[in-house]
């Protein structure tokens, strides 16, 4: 009998053993998965990043680039692998000023990009000191929200606070995209 049961206990090893090597090759080939999904959409959004919306002559184009670039850099610089993959950029357009205004005094370009990831990855609206807000068609905060004919509404973002030159990074937020505006300073309403 003691010999049976040896053989009876050999089987349920192995029987476990089996079952657990399974486990470990189901999980592996998740993992697998998963691993190549992240990789695909690294290689989507560096590609996206690179690519100009707008085709012009080589002097535009190459500021937008970079600057597409750069915006790509302080996102992966800033968030995790699982904080990207939370928090995605939105597909995005450069407005005809943008670039020309942030040349402004006042803010170091880092700090315009790290504002730009946020409105991106929609976390501006949730970000202590931010401020987000709609940019009025007056002074009063009751006018109503700028609106485009395409129907796009106007944000606009502090990039600083507590001075009167303090800095504010205005958008278009449309259904499928977000348009930079510009960024102006606190009292400059223009979009």
């Amino acid at each position: 009998m003691p010999a049976r049961t040896g053989s009876l206990s050999g089987s349920t090893t192995s029987t476990r053993t089996t079952s657990r090597c399974r486990r470990l090759w189901e999980q592996v080939a998740r993992q697998k998965t998963q691993l190549r999904t992240r990789l695909q959409s690294a290689s989507k959004a560096r590609r996206s990043a690179a690519v100009s919306l707008d085709a012009g002559d080589s002097e535009q184009v190459e500021p937008e680039r970079q600057f597409r670039l750069d915006v790509y850099d302080a996102w992966l610089t800033r968030y995790s692998l699982p904080a990207r993959e939370e928090h995605p950029l939105a597909p995005y357009r450069l407005g005809p000023e943008f670039l020309a205004t942030l040349d402004l005094e006042g803010v170091p370009r880092a700090k315009v990009l790290d504002v730009v990831v946020e409105v991106l990855n929609g976390l501006a609206a949730t970000t202590r000191g931010r401020g987000q807000h709609p940019l009025r068609t007056g002074p009063g905060g009751s006018d109503p929200q700028r609106q485009r004919a395409d129907g796009a509404l106007c944000w606009r973002v502090a990039l600083k606070k507590g001075a009167p030159s303090a800095r504010r990074l205005h958008y278009w937020q449309l259904d499928d995209h977000i348009e930079l505006s510009s960024v102006r300073v606190h009292d400059d309403v223009r979009p």
